[in-house]
């Protein structure tokens, strides 16, 4: 039986699905690629590989699939073959391509009706050149208006801003290997509390590409998370290299590092990356309200390290059980009702907190910063807003806390 591709053809499809518009590369390059990936213009990752080349008709015929970042980790890693991940797919797409690889028409199969001499042998593992691989985490928040991707510009700004720092500060130490790694940030959808990391990772000059150094990133990037969000709020310890869990992570780590960086003490380098991000934990509470509870950070790569995959409950108090481990750390609260000028800068209604700058009565002096909180259940109308919109300064009272002698925090006395 003769099998006819025209009664598949779909010009309905939608070609922003199927195509790739971004991150286009070729895993096994020819003068006509033989196999491929990118993303289509909804962020989805494809594949293609080829079926035949019609020289009579100048068509170059292909393959696409939607893939899951596991399976295509899968796939590089030689745990899957092609025919098995093809064979996986709900749906396949046959593209006809020009000989200047632009597509002209899409057929919308299910695996079933793929003629069986078109797709890949039973062992079709990949021998890919390539020396790029990458991995893929996100990041997101669980709870109340986070659910219902309801976020607000000032609590999205700050959980992106501590995001970002702390996926920055657990990079920071693999500097000093081999590889070049760089980071990519995307959040996920206007409105969401979620946002997907891509690490592009590849060999420095002159070095040589192992995928084994690729599952290592994982394993420490994922023992990171847990180390610094689960084992170090519970512990006991007064300094965080006296933990166990701090020796497995500088064992980790050693690993990933060249021999010339040993130089420096793995110990310093790693905990001076922990400090950074417990230090801006203090403000997880610009975006820990309206019910949501739960950060969770997550591998989307492989399967190999699943126990160590993280759900991290992070909860408004973990700063005041962490900063214990900040050097020189020392707060003082002063009960003596003080007063002050402030002029407001920020106002986060769901925290009833502010942040505004001290007026000095020093000449030429800088405006100290301090955050300021309150009982104000409406701020319409009030003197912060007044202040935050007309940039005047006004009158406070209230309680005072000290760090390192420094002010930080003024509790308003209503």
């Amino acid at each position: 039986m003769n099998f006819d591709l025209d009664l598949y053809f779909d010009k309905k499809i939608d070609d922003k699905l199927i195509l790739i518009f971004d991150e286009y590369f070729e895993l096994i390059p020819d003068d006509d690629p033989i196999l491929y990936t990118g993303k289509s213009i909804y962020g989805n990752r494809i594949l293609g590989s080829i079926i035949e080349d019609i020289y009579d008709e100048k068509i170059l015929r292909y393959f696409h699939i939607l893939v899951s970042d596991i399976n295509y980790q899968k796939l590089i890693r030689n745990q899957i073959s092609l025919r098995e991940l093809y064979l996986s797919s709900s749906r396949i797409y046959i593209v006809d391509f020009t000989y200047s690889m632009k597509p002209f028409k899409i057929y919308n199969l299910d695996k079933n009706s793929v003629p069986e001499n078109w797709l890949p042998l039973e062992d079709s593992f990949i021998e890919l050149n390539t020396n790029e691989a990458q991995l893929s985490f996100s990041s997101s928040l669980k709870g109340g208006i986070a659910d219902h991707h309801l976020s607000k510009l000032k609590s999205t700004v700050s959980f992106i801003d501590f995001t970002t720092n702390l996926y920055g500060n657990i990079l920071a130490p693999l500097n000093k290997s081999d590889y070049s790694i760089e980071p990519y940030y995307e959040p996920a959808m206007q409105g969401s509390f979620k946002i997907d990391l891509l690490l592009k990772i590849k060999p420095k000059s002159g070095k040589e590409f192992n995928i084994e150094f690729i599952d290592k990133v994982e394993e420490y990037f994922s023992s990171f998370i847990k180390f610094t969000f689960l084992n170090l709020k519970n512990n006991d310890s007064i300094n965080i290299e006296d933990t166990l869990e701090f020796k497995d992570l500088e064992v980790l780590l050693n690993g990933l590092l060249n021999k010339s960086s040993k130089k420096d003490k793995t110990e310093n380098i790693l905990k001076k990356s922990i400090i950074k991000i417990l230090s801006k934990s203090e403000n997880i509470d610009d975006f820990l309200n309206n019910g949501i509870d739960n950060l969770e950070i997550k591998s989307n790569n492989t399967e190999l390290y699943e126990s160590q995959k993280s759900t991290v409950n992070i909860e408004s108090n973990y700063f005041d059980k962490v900063k214990k481990y900040l050097p020189y750390f020392e707060e003082k609260i002063i009960d003596e009702i003080c007063e002050f000028s402030v002029r407001v800068y920020e106002i986060n209604s769901d925290t009833n907190k502010c942040k505004a700058y001290i007026q000095s009565d020093e000449k030429n002096s800088r405006l100290k910063s301090v955050r300021i909180k309150h009982n104000l259940v409406n701020f319409e109308n009030s003197d912060y807003t007044k202040s935050l919109e007309q940039k005047t300064f006004i009158k406070i009272k209230g309680k005072t806390l000290l760090r390192n002698g420094k002010l930080i925090l003024i509790d308003v006395i209503n």
